[in-house]
């Protein structure tokens, strides 16, 4: 799918209605090119995942659980002390 302004419009107004005055409660990165961030929003807890890979850049909600490396990698560290608790 392409990532136009007009499809990039769409996810923002999809991610912003469901997390909007959510809080970041931790942050992992299960890969090179992957962020979950757990939030807390509407009274339950949402995990949005990021990926920055080329071929397949997404932005969505999930549910599937990952796990957390054994050592978090600098940005994940970075990420962590900046919004967590935002």
């Amino acid at each position: 799918m392409p990532q136009d302004a007009f499809t990039l419009r769409h996810i923002a107004r999809e991610l912003d209605e469901q997390l909007r005055g959510g809080k970041v409660n931790k942050i992992i990165q299960p890969s090179r090119d992957e962020i979950d961030i757990l939030l807390y929003a509407g009274g339950k807890t949402k995990k949005l995942v990021l990926n920055t890979n080329a071929s397949f850049a997404r932005a969505i909600l999930s549910d599937i659980p990952r796990t957390a490396p054994d050592v978090a990698p600098n940005f994940c560290m970075l990420l962590r002390k900046y919004i967590t608790g935002a």
